[in-house]
């Protein structure tokens, strides 16, 4: 699945990089306000399964997950759920 998204998962990847690098994982936090859904304590190794987790969260409002831009290696990662 990590080909699915890999633009976006690439662009991510290098802005999360600068900022986690270094960090250690130890869970992901889900803030949810459908349609949209902010996971916090994304680490650069679990990019991937975090956007799986937003698919997820999206298939319930009959939608998929679309990675919202932000600019911040800051950890969390938000989706908007698109139909």
């Amino acid at each position: 699945m990590a080909m699915k998204h890999g633009k976006a998962v690439a662009a991510l990847a290098a802005v999360l990089a600068l900022g986690l690098a270094g960090c250690a994982s130890r869970g992901v936090t889900r803030i949810s306000d459908a349609p949209t859904v902010t996971y916090d304590g994304v680490m650069l190794g679990t990019v991937s399964e975090t956007y799986d987790l937003a698919d997820e969260h999206c298939a319930r409002y009959s939608g998929r997950a679309q990675m919202l831009d932000d600019d911040k290696a800051d950890g969390r990662i938000s989706f908007a759920c698109i139909n």
